[in-house]
């Protein structure tokens, strides 16, 4: 399925447009991906979802060259920032 090479030592960002953990990716997809990804174990692969909960499902099948991470978001505003013209004031 994949004959794609990696070159040691290098990081690739697996499904950087994308995300592979995402609820809607069937379970038989990430187990396919995670199967490659551990033939080139000198090669450090990094995965990137918002929806960190799946990791669970895979955790006894992640190899030791994956990178595990999440994005957390929020609508909400936490900083009250000064309008522009405030902060030049502010200005020395």
């Amino acid at each position: 399925m994949f004959n794609r090479r990696f070159k040691p030592g290098t990081l690739i960002f697996v499904s950087d447009m994308a995300d592979l953990f995402g609820s809607w990716v069937p379970s038989r997809w990430i187990k396919i991906v995670l199967e490659h990804v551990e033939k080139f174990l000198q090669t450090t692969f990094l995965f990137l979802t918002k929806n960190p909960e799946c990791y669970l499902e895979f955790v006894s099948q992640i190899p030791s060259n994956v990178v595990l991470r999440a994005t957390v978001e929020t609508d909400r505003s936490y900083f009250k920032h000064k309008r522009y013209e405030e902060r030049l004031k502010d200005m020395p």
